[in-house]
């Protein structure tokens, strides 16, 4: 049944993924479409500066060249006189017909999402022109294997290889003043934080240095085979999807210290049984622990005050879930067996609550069972 369940969430994802990719790219075409020019498989728009940037390529127009095996795509320095020094958002979404990319000299920025879906392409050559690569630059590139980053780039978005792309052969010399990798993992030197895990074939555990202040989005997404984490008391923030679709994770240890949880951050953890939340975390972000299937045990601290909307929905197996006092929201469904459905109360989970408390009239309006908090006065 568990198993009917994730592979019915799985398909769902990946549905709302390509609708989403193809809305977005929709949108931004129709924005800049007044004001691009197209010459063979490329479309352009001229920039303040008097360069281009690419924003679309069509595929079937020029096919790219076969080279010692390789189909590669040779992008243009400049195009009718205009030195090309940017790659828009979107410019290269869902292409199929090369499998490397070579880009030239003079190029500072890959944009956002720029070769999303880009399922055959295993090789991405950058010149050391290049300063910024956004956020999902390379997202979906489920056969990516070889790309460098030179040492000028100075910026790299929140995690630019969502969505399970695996990048077996990622080079970053050793005194990039920006990035680094240690043990398979990319990190940002300025905020201290986490970009992404690298490896596919990382063993049962993993412990995130000390010092690291940021687990950024989409981190450890879908990551196989670790079972437990271990977060060094220097992190504030888990981001959203951090640890989403670990289905292998049993232990996770939230230090204090955490100030967020972010949305989705371990949404569809479905080994994972019991978590601990410290009172440092303010807010618990939506869908956060949803779909946790044989999670049985929630204990918030004292400090906590938002549960984030369906935070913990389709948590089929919870019992029980300290709640304190502290806490003064909690969003639609957060509890609820069905996310975003009529409501399902949950016939197995008993609260404990602080009598007069928020949590405690959130529970006699949404039906749930519970228990008052019993506190103990020791005499000096």
């Amino acid at each position: 049944m568990k198993e009917l369940l994730l592979g019915a969430k799985m398909k769902q994802i990946s549905r709302i993924f390509t609708f989403a990719m193809l809305l977005l790219v929709s949108i931004c075409i129709a924005e800049d479409a007044n004001d691009t020019f197209v010459v063979g498989p490329f479309q352009y728009q001229i920039l303040e500066d008097g360069t281009a940037e690419i924003v679309k390529y069509t595929e079937g127009i020029n096919a790219p060249a076969q080279v010692e095996g390789e189909t590669v795509l040779e992008i243009p320095d400049s195009i009718e006189g205009h030195r090309v020094t940017s790659i828009g958002r979107f410019a290269f979404i869902g292409a199929k017909e090369f499998n490397r990319v070579n880009i030239p000299e003079g190029i500072t920025r890959i944009g956002f999402w720029a070769f999303a879906d880009c399922s055959f392409l295993e090789t991405v050559i950058l010149p050391e022109s290049i300063r910024t690569i956004d956020d999902g630059a390379f997202t979906s590139c489920k056969s990516l294997r070889y790309l460098n980053i030179p040492d000028g780039v100075t910026y790299v978005g929140e995690n630019p290889f969502k969505f399970g792309t695996d990048v077996s052969n990622l080079i970053i010399s050793e005194e990039h003043p920006y990035l680094d990798i240690i043990n398979g993992v990319l990190f940002s030197k300025p905020d201290k934080r986490l970009i992404c895990d690298l490896k596919s074939d990382r063993c049962e555990h993993y412990s995130i240095p000390y010092g690291v202040r940021i687990i950024g989005s989409f981190a450890f997404y879908n990551s196989p085979n670790i079972k437990s984490f271990e977060i060094p008391g220097s992190v504030e923030t888990i981001g959203d999807y951090a640890f989403c679709k670990n289905t292998e994770i049993q232990k996770i240890a939230i230090p204090e210290g955490v100030r967020a949880i972010g949305e989705s951050a371990f949404d569809g953890c479905s080994e994972l049984r019991s978590i601990i939340i410290p009172g440092s975390v303010k807010s618990i972000g939506k869908d956060a622990f949803k779909s946790c299937m044989v999670l049985k045990e929630v204990q918030l601290k004292e400090g906590v005050t938002t549960i984030g909307e369906c935070a913990f929905a389709k948590c089929y197996n919870l019992e029980l879930v300290v709640i304190p006092a502290s806490v003064t929201s909690i969003g639609e469904n957060a509890f609820d067996l069905e996310r975003y459905a009529s409501y399902t109360v949950n016939e197995k989970l008993t609260m404990i609550v602080t009598k007069g408390s928020y949590a405690e009239q959130y529970c006699i309006e949404n039906e749930i069972a519970f228990v008052h908090r019993i506190f103990r006065i020791t005499k000096g």
